[in-house]
């Protein structure tokens, strides 16, 4: 499961407190927590992408998020304003997404499933795979042996 990192300061931040203090600033910081978290599900390295040739928008935003348009397009502009996000292309980027992403756990994860994908592989020709069988099924028989030597005593 992906999970974000919050600092503890998180809502300390000076950019925040003086976002919260606009119109609609709860709304337009919750906005913001839930970008960090699109932008993590994204995993395009902080692009705030639907899929790998769609980025999010305004209204595709405030529909999935469940967010007045309005709200959407206030706090959008502020983060850019506040240098939270960029854009470029129309693509929105979190600026600090390393430090919100647990870039070390994705990388792991990541090395993790290509090594299991290597060991798969050499497993195709079913030598470790028949090996490992072989010494399950030596194993079984001498077991059974053994109760039938135990019970005939």
């Amino acid at each position: 499961m992906r999970h974000i990192k919050l600092p503890v300061h998180f809502f300390e931040d000076d950019k925040l407190k003086a976002i919260r203090s606009q119109k609609d600033g709860d709304s337009v910081i919750l906005l913001y927590t839930m970008l960090i978290t699109v932008a993590v599900k994204s995993d395009a390295g902080g692009r705030l992408m639907l899929c790998e040739d769609i980025p999010y928008d305004e209204k595709i935003l405030s529909g999935i998020l469940n967010l007045p348009l309005a709200v959407v397009k206030t706090g959008l502009d502020l983060f850019v304003k506040f240098g939270l996000l960029t854009v470029e292309d129309s693509v929105f980027s979190l600026v600090n997404y390393d430090e919100y992403a647990d870039i070390k756990t994705i990388r792991e994860r990541r090395q993790n499933a290509d090594r299991q994908a290597r060991f798969k592989a050499k497993q195709g020709d079913g030598s470790v795979s028949g090996a490992v069988t072989a010494a399950a099924a030596g194993t079984q028989k001498k077991t059974a042996k053994s109760a039938e030597v135990g019970g005939d005593a």
